[in-house]
Parts: C-alpha cells; structure tokens; sequence
C-alpha cells in the first residue's frame, strides 16, 4: 500500500470508528473533533489561538515586581516577589491605584511570588527558588476575615518536594523553582517554574500548617517558564500563566480532566503577545464566567500592568454542526469540491451563515496551513493549494454561532 492509499484508508479508519461512540476528542473546537465520542481521552488538537488582552491600568511604582493575583470577595489582591516588604497590597482593578496595604507577620519575604485562597484562607507563597538550593520553601496561611487589618498573622506550612535530592545551587539553571500554585478540593496544587527543560511539574500538599511532602503527580512539556497558575471552580478551568526565555507570553487552558490529573483532559495554548504589550506576566487569577486578571512586573523600561482576559470563547457552549463524511451539510450547504483536491479547491455555502466567517485549514499535527477572514456577503472561496503536500486535512468553516469541521484530502 503506498503512502497516499494509506493515509486515505487512514482518514476513512478514523471517521468510520469515530461514529461508533468510543472515546475521542469532544470539542467541536478542536481540529480533531469527534462528533461520535462520548468520553473525551484527551486527544484534542488546536490550532495556533493568538490573543489580546484587555490593558486595564499601570500600576504604581511600589508594584513594580508584582507577582502573584487573588480575588477575595470582589477586591483584587497581589504581592512584590522577593527582596520586597512583607506586605500584600489590595488595588483598585479599573485605576491600579494601591487601596490597601497590609504587613504580614510571621513570613518573611524570602521569595514569595503566587497567592491562593479558599473560602476561610488566603495563602501566601514564598516558594520562590531560582537557585534550586532552598531547604526552607514555606507557604503562608492567612485568615481571610483579618484582612481588615493593618498588620495580620500566618500560620506556616514547610515542605519539600518529593523527588528532590540534590540541592547544589544552579542560579536559573535548575527545575525546582516553583511561581505558581491554587487551592483546589482541599489541597495546594503547584506548578514549577523549569529553568532547564522548560516543563512543569504539578506537585499536592495539604493545605495545613506544618511540615509537609509535596507530593509529584505529573510532568507537562509547557514550552516556556510558568509563572503563575488559577482555577476556575465554577468551569473547572485550569489557566498556567508563563512567558518563553524570549519573551512571548502565553497562557495553557486544562479542561475536561480526569480528577487531579489535570494534564490528561485538553490542553490548549493562548498565546497572549510579548513582553513589550503586557509586560512580564507573572500572576492570574479568574474572577467570574471564564473572566480573569493578569498581573505583570515590570520589562525592562515598561511598567507593571493589570490586565483582564477572558477565556469563555474556548471554554463556553458552542453550537457545532457534525463532520459529515461526504461533505455536505445540509443545513448550511456547505461543499468543498472536488475531492480529492489538486492545486486548487473551492468551498461554497449559502448565506444562512451568520455573519463574518473565517475559513482555516489545517495539517494532521494541527499546524495552521491556511487563514482567510470573510465578509457576510461572500458565498464561495477558490483556493490556491499548489503548496499542499499529498494527504489528509482538516478545513474548518466558522462564525459566530458554529464551528464546521471537515476532513479532506489533497491527490
């Protein structure tokens, strides 16, 4: 069998077995989307999701190593990372302005850089280790009903990490830093910052004072620094905020996941600009229906920012139409000929699409090959596709209420 037979016997494979309602991928999103599974395996591809977020203010001077988020009953709370007062700040989310300062006993400022919090607690971490040599890692447990006050207590929870047995000092050149964590059913959930192969590792820990183990659950390849990391409980949305050494920053939305394992459900990346728009983003934190804040340090000579983003386009309900093995959505009228296509394709469909539409195309690694936004009015697209090698594809058609996926092949 050549390659082309099997690539085609492939495809058909795929389609055929899928409508059987075994496990698959289950969002119509994806560009391996599975109208036929009814278990999702975590199987998910996206294509490359670009994103601006909302520049909400400039924060103030005292800020500007800003580092990690929370969100306490409508207030926006954040922190300085280390060398910094041990103090956690409250600000005004549309101005920037400082609301609220308070010292936190007990818990110097060693590193810290990420909060969380439950409904009785807020916790601080200083967990901070660009050295990868700490042996006093500590996070600090606040009673949330004294956040009126000027001056509050931490109860301390010590751990270590239950793989790490070397501890030589390897500035920025280690795997056991760690900028990120969340409370989640009853524990701490941390995400480590890997300097050298650039993953991360999510570790639990009791969400108790004391000497603790934080145990090792999974290793994910985040191509890039996590810095900061948040749940939404409602959704269930996980969003692991980091930047590449480059300085691109990125978001990595979880969801649909087996419980605790939070990297075996879909895994999609928001790639959210440079360094240059947000600054460097070190701290999230979701507020409301798939809505959230970022909060950033300074870059270079740019300021510290908040910023505000929201993830319920990937995550909310989508009406999707269902992959149609023959290609014809009777619906829409959507059809794509001929097929197999040769140096050029067309896709045509009636009006009834709502609005602007953008047409996507996309390899079997989920590369996007082909982009093209259009107008309401226009009802056929002639593509040019001499520079499509021989095989499968996916073309997708979207608006604003549907998304329609179609497999098809190139001679």
């Amino acid at each position: 069998m050549d390659r082309y037979s099997f690539l085609c016997f492939l495809v058909c494979f795929v389609l055929t077995f899928s409508l059987r309602g075994q496990e698959g991928c289950t969002d119509p999103q994806a560009i391996n989307f599975d109208p036929g599974a009814t278990q999702n395996d975590g199987s998910c591809l996206y294509g490359a999701t670009q994103y601006q977020m909302e520049q909400r203010a400039t924060l103030p001077e005292i800020l500007e190593e800003a580092s990690g988020a929370a969100y306490l009953d409508g207030e926006f709370w954040t922190l300085n990372d280390g060398g910094n007062p041990n103090e956690i700040y409250r600000i005004d989310t549309l101005t920037g302005e400082v609301l609220q300062t308070v010292l936190v006993g007990a818990l110097e400022n060693e590193d810290w850089e990420d909060m969380a919090q439950n409904d009785t607690h807020l916790f601080v971490g200083d967990f901070g280790n660009n050295p990868g040599n700490r042996m006093d890692l500590q996070i600090g447990q606040i009673d949330r009903s004294n956040l009126g006050n000027l001056i509050v207590s931490a109860q301390i929870i010590n751990f270590s990490y239950s793989d790490q047995t070397d501890f030589t000092e390897r500035f920025n050149d280690n795997d056991y830093d760690c900028e990120a964590f969340f409370f989640y059913q009853d524990s701490l959930h941390l995400f480590t910052k890997n300097w050298v192969d650039e993953k991360t590792r999510h570790y639990t820990l009791p969400a108790t004072p004391g000497t603790h183990v934080a145990q090792l659950r999974e290793t994910f390849d985040s191509e890039g620094l996590i810095t900061g990391a948040a749940i939404d409980e409602e959704k269930g949305t996980i969003s692991l905020l980091g930047y590449t050494p480059s300085g691109v920053n990125f978001m990595w939305l979880l969801f649909d996941y087996p419980s605790h394992h939070f990297f075996s459900g879909n895994i999609r990346k928001i790639n959210l600009g440079t360094g240059l728009t947000n600054s460097q983003t070190e701290g999230i934190i979701f507020t409301e229906n798939g809505a959230g804040f970022v909060v950033s340090e300074n870059f270079n000579f740019l300021p510290p920012r908040l910023l505000r983003f929201n993830t319920e386009q990937w995550i909310g309900d989508i009406t999707t139409d269902v992959n149609d093995p023959i290609l014809i959505d009777e619906t829409l009228n959507l059809k794509i000929y001929p097929l197999p296509f040769g140096d050029q394709m067309t896709l045509k469909w009636e009006t009834d699409i709502v609005g602007n539409r953008v047409v996507e195309i996309f390899d079997l690694l989920g590369k996007l090959v082909y982009q093209r936004s259009l107008n309401g009015a226009e009802e056929e697209l002639l593509i040019d596709t001499t520079s499509f090698s021989s095989g499968p594809y996916l073309a997708r058609v979207s608006d604003k209420n549907r998304i329609i996926n179609r497999v098809i092949l190139r001679k």
